[in-house]
């Protein structure tokens, strides 16, 4: 038995419809986001009791990212990761997320329990790019060819020491049930890695 219901989120949040369903007995609600021109991203995440709940609660929240931290800059600091990258032969890596976006909160506390994960991506010059709600850094998305709107976040972008896309990848790939699947991700990474570092077993997994 599923009860479905309705929210909307508040103006400075995404502005879109929230459907929500809550299997009974209530222990776990299924949120499903709708935004213009972006496809539907599911979420598993567990709910206080029925009793605690009220139109006050916050479901989302704008809370800061733990490992994921959004790049000031993130244009200037482009140009000088491109410098670093050509003395040291290695990747720019942007990952473009929302504080807003469920997903990317869901990266963001994957690669903090993923001390493998998080020594791969240290191997790249990381730029995290804070797209707010599709309102801002958007022209770096658009320079390499991303469309945010149509793909959803988070987003990979890796580019070569002379500043060319390597590759685009949306998450979408490596999503899994409720989380990410740090193999896939890691495959996908480790191929901008030289072999020398590969060396990582990359289920170690923090608690």
């Amino acid at each position: 038995m599923w009860s479905v219901g309705i929210l909307t989120l508040p103006d400075n949040v995404i502005n879109c419809p929230i459907r929500i369903r809550m299997k009974v007995p209530i222990d776990r609600l299924i949120i499903e986001m709708y935004h213009p021109g972006m496809k539907r991203r599911e979420v598993w995440t567990t709910i206080l009791p029925l009793g605690l709940i009220s139109s006050s609660t916050p479901l989302f929240s704008a809370n800061q990212f733990q490992v994921l931290i959004p790049t000031p800059n993130p244009q200037q600091a482009l140009a000088r990761s491109a410098r670093r990258a050509r003395s040291k032969g290695s990747f720019v890596l942007l990952i473009f997320v929302s504080q807003y976006c469920i997903w990317c909160k869901v990266l963001d506390e994957t690669v903090r329990k993923t001390k493998a994960l998080t020594k791969l991506i240290s191997q790249f010059n990381l730029l995290v790019v804070d797209v707010e709600n599709f309102d801002r850094n958007l022209d770096l998305a658009v320079r390499f060819g991303i469309d945010l709107k149509a793909s959803g976040l988070p987003y990979f972008s890796i580019l070569n020491a002379a500043g060319r896309v390597e590759v685009n990848h949306s998450s979408s790939v490596f999503e899994h049930d409720s989380g990410y699947d740090t193999t896939r991700i890691s495959a996908f990474l480790e191929q901008f890695v030289p072999r020398s570092l590969r060396n990582a077993r990359f289920s170690e997994i923090v608690e």
